[in-house]
């Protein structure tokens, strides 16, 4: 059976809602949250991150792999177009935008404003946060 090690406000929700979504039975591992202050991979989960999938001998991290992985081996061609369809390519780039494009400012501003304690030293990099948001939620409406 799946484990998936998951903590509030992290993106195991991704993971948990796609088993969800197949019925896909597996077991919850909670686990709380450890802010990083500098040192990095220090959750109480197999890969040291949240979330943390284990499947037998399968061990992984990183969320996007994660949704990859359970659509391939257990999807049964549910949720994911197959690699000659012609929404294949737009569901590639929605389902990598998350990380590749959403994910860079968003990250910048949870680090500044949560985990660190000088956010109001680093002005400039909040507003271009910010900013990156906002252009990347307009470009969204032209291409989707």
């Amino acid at each position: 059976m799946l484990k998936l090690y998951v903590a509030l406000g992290t993106r195991a929700v991704r993971v948990r809602w796609l088993l969800e979504e197949l019925e896909i039975p597996h077991e919850l591992e909670r686990v709380t949250f450890k802010p990083t202050s500098g040192r990095f991979f220090i959750q109480d989960t197999p890969t040291g991150k949240i979330p943390t999938l284990v499947d037998d001998d399968v061990v992984m991290a990183e969320s996007g792999a994660m949704i990859e992985y359970i659509l391939e081996k257990y999807g049964r061609g549910r949720l994911a177009p197959a690699a000659d369809s012609p929404l294949r390519a737009r569901y590639l780039q929605w389902s990598l935008y998350a990380e590749g494009t959403a994910f860079p400012p968003l990250g910048v501003l949870v680090w500044l404003t949560i985990y660190r304690t000088d956010a109001e030293q680093h002005p400039e990099l909040i507003a271009d946060g910010r900013e990156r948001i906002r252009l990347t939620r307009s470009s969204l409406k032209m291409h989707w």
